[in-house]
C-alpha cells in the first residue's frame, strides 16, 4: 500500500476509527480473535455508528471515482473486514445490514465500477462482490441475487480471457528485458478469473432457486464455458467440483440440468481432455473432466441420460405392434459422441460407456459417419477396427434379452443391423480385406469384427427364436448374408495361411465355423476343401507327430476345422496329398487321433473320419458299429510300442492301402465279391483287401521302405482281429491272418495261435478254453470291445480273465496299460456282477482304495460317482448293497468328497437296499 493511500486513509475518520480496531488484517484469517482483541467493544462500535460510516465513506470515495487508488483500497479494505466477520455469531448480523446498505442503496455505484473495464478496478469490486455472497455461507446469498443485475451488458466482456502476448524477435526480446517490462498478468489478476469465481459463489452457496435461475443466463453461461480450457487449472478444477453439485442436487430438474448441460456446453467440458498431458495438472484435469461427463452422461437418476427402450423408438411399446419409429431419447448425448475423438483412450471410454448406457444410440452413431474404416495399414486403421469391434460386442440391450413382458415386435431391421455389422462395412471392404498377402494384420482385424457380428447375430437369432418372429428373423439372415463376403473367399484365406500365422489361423477358421453354422441351409451345396489348411497345421516335418504339433491356439484352429470338415466332407479329396506331402490327409487325422491327450478333439476327430468314410467304399456300411471306432483305437494301442522305423513304416502302408482303395474302390470291392457267400453281402470291407495287398507288397518287395517285423505282423493281427468286432467276417480274416503268419519274414505263428484260439473260443466255434490265455491280448479284445459299446465282448473278456486270475493278481497284470483305472475297475465290477460274486466285488472295492496312490491311477470325486452308477444297478443282491455302503463309508472318511456327492452316493445304495428288500417281500 502506498504512502498516499495511507494518508488517505487516515484522514477518512471511519477507516482511521477501524484501523484502530482491527489493525491490519491480513490476507487470510483463520481466527478473528487473532486480529481483534476486543470482540464485544467492536460489535458496539459497529452498533453505535461505526458500519454506516463505513459504508459512507465508501460510498463517497467510489462516487468520486471508480478508477481511483483510493477506491481499489476502500474495496479491498471493505472485502477483508467483511471476511473477518463473516464467521463470527456476534458481527454478523451487523455485517449482513452493510451488505444489504450496499446492494439496496448504492448498487449503481459497483454497477459504474463494473462498466468502466478497468483492470484494477474491476477486480476489486468484484472480490467485494464474491465477498458479498459468499459472506456467512451465503446468508444474504439470495437477496444479492435479487438485488444484482446480471443482464448487465459489461458482464460477458468481463469473461473474455486476456490477450496472449505477441511472439517478439531476438532484439525485442532484449530490449523487453532492459526495460524491465512486467510479465504477462496471472490468471489471478485477470477479471475473468474473478467473474467466474464471483458466479460460481453463487452456484455453491445458493439456494436451488438462485442455482436454477443462474444456469439460466445464457449470455453469461457462453463467454464462460467458450474459453474454460485457458482458465486457471485449479480454477478449472473447482469449476467441475461445482458441476458435480449441480448434477446431485435434487431440487434442480432434469430438464433444467439437460437444459444447461446442452450439446455445446458438453463439447466446451470436453475440450479439456486436450490440455497438455505432458502437465501433472492438466493430467488431473482430464480425469477429473473424464469422471464428470461420464457420470453426467450414463447416470440415468442424477445425470441427462434418460432411460431408453434399446434398440426401440420412444414411445413404444415392446407389447403392441408398434415399434416403429427413428426418433431418440439422447439427442443431446448423441450429438456430444458426434464430436468425441475415438483417437484419444479417455474420449473413447467416454464414447463407449455412453454407447452402453444408451443404445439407442449406437445405429445414428455409426451412421453418422464418425467414425471410418479404410483397410489401409496404419495407426488410424488399427485404431477404428479396434473401436468398431468393441461397438459390436455391446450386450443386447435388456428389453430384448431379459424381457420383463411379451415382446410381441422385433425391432427395425436396420436398426439391428447396424449393431450387428454395420454399414460403414460395405461387402467391397470386408472383400478386399481378405487379401492376406497385401497386409495379414488388416485381414485379421476385419475378420475378428466379423466373428464379434457372427456371435451377436447368434444370441439375437435365438431371441427371435424364443419370440417367434420367422419372418423377421428370415430378413435379419438374408441381409446379413447380402452384406458378408463370399464363402469361398474365406476358405481361400485360411487355405493360404502359413504356419506362422497362427492367429490369423484360430480367427479365420472361427469365422467359417461361425459361417457355416448360422447360415447352413445356404453353405450346405457349398464345397468348401480346407485340407490345405489341416495339413499345414497337423504336420510340420512329415516324420514325427506329438503334441506339440496341436499347441495353444493351433488346437482352436484344428477343432473349428474339423467341425467345418465335418459338415463338408464330400468336398475335400481326403486321399490326395497336398503340397506333396508324404501322407494323404485322412492318415494325417488319423494319425493326430492316436497321439492327441484330448478326448473330446480325440473323438471329434473320430466322427469326421466317421463322417468321411460313410460317403466311401472304404468300409462296409452295413455295420452295427463304425470300423474306424475300432480302427484308431486299436492303433492308438500299439503304435507307442514299436520304433519310430517301423512305425514310419506302418503309416507308409497304412497310407497306400487308404488312397489305393478310395481311387479305386471297385477294384478292391470286386475282389470283395470273389470272397463272398453271399451276393448280397460283401465279407469284409474293401480296406481290408487293400492293407492285405500292400502287407504282401510289402514282405514280397526286395526293397522294402521298411523292414517287416513281428511287432509290425502283430500290429496287422490286431487291426484284422478287432475288426470282427464291427462285423467283417471271421472266416475271411482268418484266411487274411494266415497270409500274415505264414510270411517268412513275420514269426509270428505262436502270437497268431492265440487270436485264433480266443476268437474261436468266444464265437463259440470250440467249448474248450484256449489252454495258454494271453492276458494282453485278451485285455485288447475285452477292453476295446467294452469302450466301443460291445457289452458282449466285455463280458466274455472278464468272465473269462476272471476264471485265470484273482482281483488283486488281475490289478498287477492291468498296471502299466494304457487304460483308465476307473473303467478297469468298472469291467472287473460288472463282471463279478454277471457272475454274482458280490464278495468279488467287495473285494474290488477294497482294492480301489489301496490302489489309488499309484502312478497310474488319477481318480476324481465324478468317477467315483460313475462307479456308484454302474455297480448300483444290481439291485436284487442285498449283499451287494451292504458292501457298496461300507466303501461309501470308507470313501468318506479317506478321501476329500464334496457332501453333495456323498449324499448322491449314499441315495443309490439306499435305492438298492430298499429295491433288494421289496424284491425279496415279492418272492
Amino acid at each position: 500500500m502506498s504512502d498516499k493511500v495511507l494518508i488517505e486513509n487516515k484522514e477518512n475518520p471511519a477507516f482511521a476509527a477501524l484501523d484502530r480496531l482491527t489493525g491490519s488484517i491480513p490476507d487470510k484469517v483463520i481466527d478473528i480473535q487473532d486480529v481483534v482483541k476486543d470482540l464485544d467493544l467492536l460489535s458496539r462500535e459497529l452498533e453505535g455508528g461505526l458500519a454506516d460510516k463505513l459504508i459512507a465513506a465508501w460510498a463517497e470515495i467510489a462516487t468520486k471515482s471508480t478508477t481511483s487508488a483510493e477506491y481499489i483500497n476502500a474495496n479491498s479494505r471493505l472485502e477483508k473486514f467483511l471476511k473477518l466477520i463473516s464467521n463470527s455469531v456476534l458481527l454478523r448480523s451487523c455485517g449482513s445490514k452493510m451488505i444489504h446498505s450496499i446492494i439496496d442503496d448504492h448498487i449503481k455505484l459497483i454497477y459504474r465500477a463494473l462498466g468502466t473495464l478497468r483492470s484494477n478496478s474491476v477486480i476489486s469490486t468484484l472480490r467485494l462482490l464474491t465477498e458479498l455472497a459468499r459472506f456467512a455461507n451465503g446468508h444474504v446469498a439470495e437477496d444479492i441475487y435479487s438485488s444484482f443485475d446480471f443482464t448487465l451488458a459489461a458482464l460477458p466482456k468481463l469473461f473474455q480471457p486476456p490477450l496472449k502476448p505477441k511472439i517478439q524477435d531476438d532484439e525485442q526480446q532484449h530490449a523487453a528485458k532492459r526495460k524491465k517490462t512486467a510479465s504477462p498478468a496471472t490468471a489471478f489478476s485477470t477479471t475473468r478469473y474473478h467473474v467466474i469465481e464471483f458466479f460460481k459463489t453463487f452456484i455453491s452457496v445458493g439456494s436451488s432457486t438462485v442455482k436454477v435461475a443462474l444456469l439460466g443466463q445464457r449470455k453469461l453461461i457462453v463467454p464462460w464455458f467458450r474459453n474454460i480450457n485457458s482458465d486457471d487449472q485449479a480454477q478449472i478444477l473447482s469449476t467441475l467440483t461445482l458441476l458435480r453439485d449441480v448434477v446431485h442436487d435434487k431440487l434442480i430438474t432434469k430438464s433444467v440440468k439437460v437444459s444447461f448441460f446442452n450439446e455445446w456446453v458438453l463439447t466446451r467440458i470436453l475440450s479439456l481432455y486436450n490440455l497438455d498431458t505432458n502437465l501433472i495438472k492438466s493430467q488431473q484435469i482430464r480425469n477429473e473432466a473424464h469422471i464428470f461427463l461420464l457420470y453426467i452422461c450414463t447416470n440415468a437418476e442424477y445425470g441427462i441420460c434418460f432411460p431408453s427402450l434399446g434398440w426401440y423408438p420412444p414411445g413404444a411399446r415392446t407389447n403392441e405392434a408398434d415399434a416403429k419409429g427413428h426418433k431418440l431419447h439422447n439427442k443431446t448425448l448423441l450429438a456430444l459422441l458426434k464430436r468425441v475423438d475415438v483417437f484419444d483412450e479417455l474420449q473413447w471410454e467416454l464414447l463407449h460407456k455412453i454407447l452402453h448406457q444408451s443404445q439407442e444410440l449406437v445405429a445414428p452413431y455409426l451412421l453418422s459417419g464418425s467414425i471410418k474404416i479404410d483397410p489401409k495399414l496404419d495407426s488410424k486403421f488399427v485404431i477404428c477396427a479396434s473401436r468398431l469391434s468393441q461397438i459390436i460386442e455391446l450386450p443386447i440391450p435388456h428389453v430384448l434379452s431379459k424381457p420383463s413382458e411379451r415382446i410381441l415386435q422385433s425391432p427395425q431391421l436396420d436398426v439391428v443391423l447396424e449393431n450387428i455389422l454395420p454399414s460403414l462395412l460395405s461387402k467391397k471392404i470386408l472383400s478386399n480385406s481378405l487379401q492376406v498377402s497385401n497386409q495379414p494384420l488388416i485381414t485379421f482385424m476385419m475378420v475378428n469384427i466379423q466373428v464379434q457380428s457372427f456371435l451377436k447375430l447368434q444370441k439375437i437369432l435365438k431371441i427371435y427364436n424364443q419370440n417367434e418372429w420367422i419372418v423377421a428373423k428370415k430378413e435379419l439372415q438374408d441381409e446379413m448374408f447380402r452384406r458378408l463376403p463370399d464363402i469361398f473367399q474365406i476358405a481361400a484365406v485360411l487355405n493360404s495361411l502359413s504356419d506362422l500365422q497362427t492367429n490369423l489361423r484360430v480367427m479365420t477358421a472361427r469365422f467359417l465355423k461361425l459361417y457355416i453354422s448360422t447360415f447352413p441351409k445356404v453353405t450346405a451345396t457349398s464345397k468348401i476343401d480346407l485340407s490345405q489348411a489341416l495339413v499345414r497345421l497337423l504336420e510340420k516335418d512329415d516324420v514325427k507327430i506329438s503334441n506339440q504339433s496341436l499347441i495353444g491356439q493351433n488346437i482352436l484352429a484344428f477343432k473349428d476345422i474339423l467341425h467345418i470338415q465335418s459338415n463338408m466332407s464330400e468336398s475335400s479329396k481326403w486321399w490326395n496329398k497336398p503340397d506333396n506331402r508324404k501322407f494323404c490327409l485322412f492318415v494325417y487325422l488319423m494319425k493326430i487321433a492316436v497321439s492327441i491327450e484330448s478326448e473330446d478333439t480325440y473323438y471329434e476327430i473320430l466322427s469326421l473320419l466317421d463322417n468321411i468314410t460313410s460317403e466311401t467304399l472304404l468300409f462296409q456300411q452295413n455295420y452295427p458299429l463304425s470300423p474306424i471306432y475300432i480302427l484308431i483305437p486299436t492303433i492308438r494301442s500299439f503304435i507307442h510300442q514299436i520304433s519310430e522305423q517301423h512305425s514310419s513304416g506302418f503309416w507308409i502302408m497304412l497310407d497306400e492301402a487308404i488312397t489305393r482303395c478310395l481311387r479305386t474302390p471297385y477294384k478292391y470291392v470286386d475282389r470283395v465279391h470273389d470272397l463272398s457267400t453271399s451276393q448280397n453281402e460283401l465279407a469284409v470291407s474293401p480296406f481290408l483287401v487293400s492293407l492285405i495287398e500292400q502287407w504282401e507288397h510289402l514282405t514280397n518287395s526286395t526293397t522294402p521302405y521298411v523292414t517287416p517285423s513281428r511287432l509290425l505282423a502283430a500290429a496287422m493281427v490286431k487291426i484284422f482281429a478287432l475288426g470282427c468286432m464291427s462285423g467283417e467276417n471271421w472266416t475271411v480274416v482268418i484266411k487274411f491272418l494266415n497270409k500274415i503268419a505264414k510270411s517268412e519274414k513275420s514269426n509270428i505263428e505262436g502270437y497268431f495261435d492265440s487270436v485264433v484260439q480266443i476268437f474261436n473260443y468266444w464265437s463259440g466255434t470250440v467249448t474248450q478254453k484256449p489252454s495258454n490265455l494271453n492276458f494282453d491280448l485278451a485285455w485288447e479284445f475285452g477292453y476295446s470291445g467294452s469302450k466301443l459299446g460291445n457289452q458282449n465282448s466285455l463280458f466274455d473278456c472278464v468272465t473269462s480273465l476272471h476264471h485265470e486270475f484273482k482281483p488283486d493278481q488281475f490289478l498287477k497284470l492291468a498296471d502299466g496299460k494304457r487304460i483308465e483305472f476307473i473303467d478297469f475297475v468298472s469291467l472287473y465290477g460288472l463282471a463279478s456282477i454277471n457272475l454274482h460274486d458280490p464278495a468279488t466285488i467287495g473285494s474290488i472295492a477294497r482294492q480301489l482304495l489301496q490302489y489309488r496312490s499309484s502312478k497310474i491311477v488319477k481318480i476324481q470325486v465324478f468317477e467315483y460317482v460313475k462307479l456308484a452308477k454302474i455297480w448300483s444297478k444290481i439291485g436284487h443282491d442285498f449283499t451287494f448293497g451292504g458292501q457298496f455302503l461300507k466303501i461309501v463309508l470308507l470313501l468318506k472318511n479317506e478321501l476329500t468328497i464334496g457332501s453333495h456327492n456323498v449324499l448322491f452316493i449314499q441315495q443309490y445304495v439306499a435305492n438298492s437296499i430298499n429295491n433288494a428288500k421289496s424284491q425279496q417281500v415279492r418272492n
